[in-house]
């Protein structure tokens, strides 16, 4: 039998995030700041929901998290425990008056999230090797972002995929791992296929 988390690290990392909301500009310093210290896992999480956000559609904003996302996971691949950003892109700012309307706009998914959650499900999908294969997916993930941008919904698509899988290997579900990767597949199938019947 699998225990439940009750500690909501969705609603958790946004609320930590959402104390900035009242500043004129948030940096995306300050916001892998606030969530750095439960380590990095937590902050890809965070990457992906504001992918899912409206701030998705904010030129180049999708472009700037797919880097952040890279970074992140290519650190936690070579071991370090505490994301560091170059400083010009951790400068990169959103007003704090539009974070906290994307915030308001995700806690609603957050809420479902945390109440589905639960620990210890399908654990091997969230050790190594298949861990290490999931943030190698989402270097690639963050690497193709800026094509993304041309996409329509597509970087929402994938940014959903990265939280669930951040999520998924953090409190250590690896059912929410499963649903994560199932929505690459999904997404990454669809336009290949389309391409293909075009083709052919």
């Amino acid at each position: 039998m699998t225990a439940r988390t009750t500690d909501a690290p969705v609603r958790q990392t946004l609320n930590r995030v959402a104390t900035m909301r009242d500043r004129p500009e948030v940096s995306v310093g300050d916001m892998v700041g606030a969530v750095g210290p439960t380590g990095p896992l937590p902050v890809l999480m965070l990457l992906g929901l504001v992918l899912v956000s409206p701030l998705s559609g904010v030129p180049l904003f999708s472009t700037l998290v797919g880097l952040v996302m890279v970074l992140t996971a290519g650190q936690m691949l070579i071991g370090r425990d505490r994301p560091r950003l170059p400083s010009p892109l951790a400068k990169r700012s959103v007003s704090g008056t539009r974070l906290g309307r994307a915030l308001a706009r995700l806690r609603g998914i957050a809420q479902r999230i945390d109440r589905v959650t639960t620990a210890g499900r399908l654990g091997v999908l969230t050790r190594p090797p298949v861990a290490t294969l999931v943030l190698s997916l989402i270097v690639v993930i963050g690497l193709i972002m800026p094509v993304l941008e041309f996409v329509p919904f597509s970087s929402s698509i994938f940014g959903g995929a990265v939280a669930l899988m951040a999520l998924g290997l953090f409190v250590r579900d690896g059912l929410l791992v499963l649903a994560g990767l199932t929505v690459v597949a999904a997404a990454t199938a669809i336009p290949v296929t389309v391409a293909v019947r075009l083709i052919g």
